[in-house]
């Protein structure tokens, strides 16, 4: 027999109390008031939150039933024998014939037991009862859980970024189904507050995380108004709503993109090329937690580089140039930083991305572009140094003088071994930039557009130097004009091995705790600062003393 379970159905009876507005937003007064309780939803599509109020009248479905006893089991019927089987005479001389048994019937049923489906703990339940402000930089919040445990909150202004709760965030501890208080003090006046809160049950289960914006409408001014004039608040102006988990950005790092390298490149020698590197999640500018995002490391014409074969430096070109039109690949190194509560965090994660560039081909007097090695003050001017190339006819050497724009043929020199060229047209305290080309016949490379600058500096004119006292000697030179200082040098070798440099910005300087009656070799050279950069003029020629005993 089936054994049948009743069970009454429950109808609840909910009563909704309307409070009065006190401050900001209803507040509850005694709940053995009668009046309907409004409920307050929150955004479309969240589940219902209602004010917490008491219900008038309970009630429970009951459902009668006997869990110890088990269902009956009813037995199936034997099955009859088979029809009587009549026995025909036989002759007597045959055998003797007999009934077929009756079948036996199985084993009997028993029943199985059903399993045991474990509970589905119930979610934290979170109200708010009142919300008031007590001033204008302070509010109370009265709020209402159903279990043990601690509230964590935080609060923020409307324009900043959502804050993580965890252990340092503000908390109160929580009883099950008693009220209890949030303070908010030092709260910017004209500033939109929304607090954050979570509770975290004793028995380890945590409620959804909920915000609460609080009524700016109503908020008091540092000079109250009366009480008469100010606005009854709304209870939509108060919201407690869940705030959705933040779904972290995790892009590609092949998501990254290269720029600069997009058209054919001309690989003039010594010619280079700034390019840019957009890292994926770089540009992202409002990062939520375990957002991911590559940032450009390094980078190599090779999948696997050595520490001399990576580059930081966002520029790319060739010292000799690169004639014929080919592509080439070129690899972008990322490592992976991920963020965390408010900063990024970097990982051990680094990946590469393969990209890819191409050159222009180059006509012969293109390839042909000299690289500049610099210039310095030589004795007589200005002395500039260039990488040599083969298969050319000579160099052209331009010059600009002092904030000139324009490039002027100073000289020309044969010869494709030539790597250097000194220009004696110069005057001291003036700058000059200079550039070369090669040319072969009528043809004419390229050239270093930016050039190298110096500024000419004449070499000083020394006076013999003395010894006035033991291990000590004096030098003297001619003032030059329009330079910051002077160098001193001075040896024992000739070849000023072992030298050590002294500096002055007097035409005089005085050097002591020397090798007494040694043998000492001086020389001088000025020098001049613009812009974060010195200039040194040529040695002046090299006198000699012999210091005093």
């Amino acid at each position: 027999m089936r054994k049948k379970i009743s069970a009454l159905l429950l109808s609840v009876a909910l009563c909704i109390t309307v409070m009065p507005a006190t401050g900001f937003a209803s507040e509850f007064t005694d709940q053995n008031e009668t009046a309907d309780e409004m409920a307050l939803q929150t955004q479309a599509g969240d589940e219902e939150i209602p004010f917490a109020g008491d219900a008038e009248e309970s009630q429970e479905t009951e459902i009668t039933a006997t869990p110890t006893e088990k269902p009956e089991i009813t037995k199936a019927p034997m099955p009859t024998a088979g029809p009587e089987i009549t026995t025909t005479p036989m002759p007597t001389f045959g055998p003797e014939v007999t009934t077929i048994p009756e079948p036996t019937t199985g084993p009997e049923a028993t029943a199985t037991p059903m399993p045991t489906v474990p509970p589905t703990p119930k979610p934290i339940s979170v109200k708010w009862k009142a919300a008031k402000w007590l001033n204008s930089t302070a509010a109370q919040l009265t709020m209402n859980t159903d279990t043990d445990g601690v509230c964590y909150y935080k609060w923020i202004y409307d324009t900043e970024p959502r804050p993580v709760l965890d252990d340092s965030s503000f908390s109160v501890l929580t009883r099950a189904n008693n009220n209890f208080k949030i303070s908010l003090k030092g709260l910017k006046e004209n500033k939109p507050v929304i607090v954050y809160l979570q509770i975290a049950g004793a028995d380890g289960r945590r409620s959804k995380i909920w915000h609460l914006t609080l009524d700016q409408k109503n908020r008091p001014t540092p000079t109250p108004t009366p009480a008469q004039n100010r606005p009854t608040p709304t209870p939509a102006q108060n919201r407690l709503t869940p705030t959705p988990a933040h779904t972290p950005v995790v892009p590609k790092v092949s998501d990254s993109v290269v720029k600069g390298l997009d058209s054919p490149l001309k690989f003039t020698p010594g010619k280079f090329y700034n390019f840019s590197v957009i890292g994926a999640g770089t540009t992202n500018s409002k990062p939520g937690e375990g957002d991911v995002r590559w940032v450009p490391k390094y980078w190599s014409t090779s999948a696997n580089p050595s520490g001399s074969q990576k580059n930081i430096s966002w520029k790319i070109g060739s010292a000799r140039g690169i004639a014929t039109a080919r592509t080439y690949n070129l690899y972008v190194f990322f490592q992976k930083q991920v963020y965390k509560k408010t900063a990024w965090k970097a990982t051990n994660t680094i990946s590469s991305v393969n990209y890819q560039f191409r050159s222009a081909a180059l006509s012969q007097a293109e390839s042909k572009q000299p690289v500049l090695n610099g210039t310095y003050n030589g004795t007589t001017g200005i002395v500039v140094k260039w990488k040599n190339v083969s298969g050319v006819s000579g160099y052209k050497i331009y010059r600009k003088d002092g904030s000139s724009t324009k490039w002027t043929n100073i000289a020309t020199v044969k010869g494709s071994s030539t790597s250097s060229y000194a220009d004696r047209s110069v005057k001291h305290g003036t700058t000059y930039t200079y550039t070369v080309r090669a040319y072969k016949s009528s043809l004419l490379s390229s050239y270093d557009k930016t050039g190298t600058k110096i500024v000419r500096l004449a070499a000083p004119v020394p006076y013999n130097p003395y010894s006035k006292a033991s291990g000590q000697l004096t030098s003297k030179w001619k003032k030059i004009s329009a330079v910051s200082g002077y160098q001193v040098q001075y040896a024992t070798s000739k070849s000023f091995s072992g030298v050590k440099t002294v500096s002055t910005t007097a035409t005089a300087k005085t050097v002591s705790g020397l090798k007494k009656g040694s043998t000492y070799y001086v020389r001088i050279r000025a020098y001049k600062k613009i812009s974060g950069k010195t200039y040194y003029s040529a040695w002046s020629s090299t006198k000699s003393i012999k210091t005093r005993k």
